[in-house]
This record gives structure tokens, sequence and C-alpha cells, in this order.
């Protein structure tokens, strides 16, 4: 009988201890976004097949893209590698851990030949991600983060890391790439292997080629499409993501801005159109279009009239595109109705293009007025000059941005009306604060996590 009870408290004990173990199974990655020349070499197959957007990739598969060709490859919930114009990767690992009907770790591993790949990864996810990007010369692993890894045509390259926090391995050991107060990262390798990271502005000022610049921009764009199209990356849809795709989104082109001030417009452009989509998680919110307002004049506070019109024209364009496509896929097609519809969007912006120029103002006069020097009155002055120029800025961008909009969807340019923005109060003397900005970005926290690069690729 107590043979019996003993083994039948050990089969107890066996079946709680399967019941709750760690189950590791195989996954399929996807392509959730193409554009132009893409083919997919599945596993085993020698002969090409297009990509097209829903397909399965699965582990060993080679993606290739053309001239103009780009990739979205969503590696797992939470990580979407974006293969760019003439690039060469594999998949080399996907791998998800579950226990107790929970997901405890998602793995993937890229294996890039050339090219660039930019990898968005879900700053929420960072303790179950697991991700990396496998290179001749190392390998770069992170969490929660934004950073591309470029193979030039001499077996050389680079990691930058734009959020977050970054490793990258090689035979000469490990270089951590954190990154903070905005200012992203910069580490070459291969011929430069063993050279410590450096600032990617510097980086950008020494590259006369202009090439390491164009590569920031097109890294905007990317983790813009990602919250345009609300990809997992990005937040994906659920609780939380307006803020998830907010803050990747404000710090990203905090990052970029600062590494490449002279494109700061281009920046704006694609960032704000991003936000304001009605695709976009953010649900074209004021606060995610204003938050992304302070973090590009933060930056480059010199240039808060540029950035103004840009993202003003931005918002109004957007909106007015959105909501008469909306109209026209309803079934409208009267010409009067049409214009109407595109009257009431952009009504319906300026509230958008108010509270971003206030917010430009705010953030302008915080970051140059108040730690300048110079009496209270040389000080309000400067606030007042500010204030005009970015309240004159707003204007003319609604209305570039009511153009483009009726041009582009065929009906009759929206009238726009004059914005105005408030003068904020300047630190009196060398003591107080200013007005605060009306939307602070939602920043994620650095991620001070270090990634052992040689666990991430199996080694």
């Amino acid at each position: 009988m107590r043979h019996i009870k003993s083994r039948f408290l050990l089969f107890v004990a066996g079946a709680l201890a399967s019941a709750f173990a760690a189950t590791a199974f195989a996954h399929e990655a996807k392509l959730i976004k193409v554009t132009g020349s893409v083919e997919v070499y599945l596993p085993g197959q020698t002969t090409a097949q297009p990509g097209v957007v829903g397909m399965a990739i699965p582990e060993g598969a080679t993606i290739k893209t053309g001239n103009g060709g780009e990739a979205y490859v969503e590696a797992f919930n939470g990580a979407v590698a974006t293969v760019t114009s003439n690039s060469d990767v594999s998949v080399t690992k996907l791998n998800i851990v579950s226990q107790d009907g929970k997901i405890v770790t998602q793995e993937a591993q890229i294996d890039l030949r050339r090219g660039n790949v930019v990898s968005t990864l879900d700053p929420t996810k960072k303790a179950i991600n697991k991700y990396s990007v496998k290179t001749p010369k190392g390998v770069a692993a992170a969490r929660g983060t934004v950073f591309g890894v470029t193979i030039d045509s001499l077996g050389g390259g680079s990691v930058s890391a734009l959020t977050g926090t970054v490793t990258f391995t090689s035979s000469l050991g490990t270089f951590t790439l954190p990154v903070g107060g905005g200012e992203p990262l910069f580490l070459p390798f291969g011929a430069a292997a063993g050279t410590k990271p450096q600032s990617l502005s510097a980086a950008v000022a020494a590259d006369t080629t202009g090439a390491l610049a164009a590569e920031v921009v097109a890294a905007v764009q990317v983790v813009a499409t990602n919250v345009a199209n609300s990809s997992s990356a990005a937040g994906g849809t659920g609780t939380g993501a307006s803020d998830t795709a907010t803050a990747i989104m404000a710090a990203v082109v905090k990052a970029a801005a600062n590494a490449v001030p002279s494109q700061v417009t281009a920046i704006a452009d694609v960032a704000i159109k991003a936000v304001s989509t009605s695709s976009s998680q953010t649900g074209s919110s004021t606060t995610a279009v204003s938050a992304i307002t302070e973090a590009l004049v933060s930056a480059a506070p010199t240039q808060v009239a540029a950035i103004t019109q840009t993202a003003a024209a931005a918002v109004v364009e957007t909106k007015v595109a959105d909501a008469v496509a909306a109209a026209k896929a309803s079934g409208t097609t009267d010409a009067t109705a049409l214009a109407q519809v595109a009257q009431n969007a952009t009504t319906a912006a300026q509230a958008s293009v108010q509270t971003l120029a206030q917010t430009a103002v705010n953030t302008a006069v915080a970051v140059t007025v108040s730690t300048s020097g110079g009496t209270d009155a040389d000080k309000a002055a400067a606030a007042a000059a500010i204030a005009a120029s970015v309240s004159t800025a707003a204007t003319n961008g609604s209305s570039t941005g009511s153009t483009n909009a009726s041009s582009s969807a065929g009906v009759t340019p929206p009238a726009t009306g004059t914005v105005t923005v408030t003068t904020p109060p300047t630190t009196p003397g060398n003591s107080g604060t200013t007005t605060p900005p009306v939307s602070t970005p939602i920043i994620p926290p650095v991620d001070t996590t270090v990634i052992s690069a040689a666990s991430s690729n199996g080694n």
C-alpha cells in the first residue's frame, strides 16, 4: 500500500512538472508589407518566389530585395525586420517558448549578408524578446530597440542604435550601445573593427558621401511605416498601443534630428503623417502630433518655424486625404459633397495644428530663450519673435497641406484660417521656469539590459 501511495505521489508530481514545464515550438515569420522587387527562397529551394503580403517565412528562408525593393518581415509579435533595397538576408532562427500558457521567450535571428536591415522592437515586450542580426563580423542583439545594421561592399559595416540598447559581439569583444538623452550611437565594424561607439551625429558629419544621413532618414521612414500600419513592433492594436507608438516615433525622430539636423523637415513630414493617418495606432491623435513636434523642436530649436510649417502641412494633408478616400470608398462621388468632406476634415485638423504650433513655441522658448543671457525684456522680445514666426509658419503650412490634399484627391481646396499662438512667459532673471510644452513625449526609459550576442545566435 505504501508503494502504491509513493508511486501515485510521484505520478502527480510528474504531471504537475509536465504541466508547468516550458515548451519550445517552431514558429514562422511573415511578410506584412512588400514594396518593389522582393524574392523569397524557401528552405531547400533554388527557385525564388515573389514576396507577397501574408506570405509565411519559415526558419531557413532567404529574402533578397532588388533596387527599390523593401520587405517588412514580422519575425514574431513585437519585432519587425525591414530588409531594405539591394539586400540579402536569411532567417536563421525562429523560436517561441511558452510556460503555463504564456510566452516567456520569443526569439529570432536574421543573417545579413549584404545590404541593410532596420529592426523595430516593441519596448513593452523587451522582457520576452530575444532578437539579433548576425553579420560576417559579429552579432548585434537587442530586446526593445530601433536599430539598423549595414554591410558594405567591402565586407565591413556598422550598427546604429536609435533607441534603447544594442550589443555587438565579435571576436574582439562586446560593445554596448545605450542611447540616452536622444543621442543615437554608431559603431563601425570590419576594417574599423575595435573602434569604440561614437555619436551618430559625428559619424554623419564625417561621412562626405551622405550615405549615412540617408540611412538615418530611411530608418525614420521604416518606423513611420510600422506606426502608420499598426504593426506589432510599434505597439500593435491593443490597450496602450497609442502610447507605445507615440513613444517609439518620438524617440526615433528626436534621435534622427539630433544626428541629421539638415534633414529635420523631411523627418517631420514622414513622422507627422504617420501619426496623423487614421490607420495608425495613434488614431491620428492630437497628443501624438504634439509629442512628435516637441521631440523635433527640442532637438533642433533653431528650426522651429520650418518644423511647424512642415508639421501643419502634413497634418492637414493627411487628414483631408483620409477623409476624402473614406467618403469615396463609401460611394460618395458628388464633387460638392466631397468638397464639403474635405472642408470638414480641414476644420477638424485645425485643432491639431493649433496645438502643435503652441507646443512648438513653448518648446523652442524653453530650450533657447530661457537658458540664454540678457534682460527679461530681451527674453520676452525673443519669445514674441518665436511666437510670431511659428504663427505664420502654421498658417502657411495649413494652406499648403490643404492645397496638396485637394490636388491629390481632386477636390476644391478647402479654406484654412489663421493660426495664432500665445507667447509663453520666459524665466524671470535666472530663476523660475517657463510654461511647459503642451504635450510631453512619452519616451520609453533607456533599456539597460545587456544581451549576450553569443546566446542570441545559439553559440
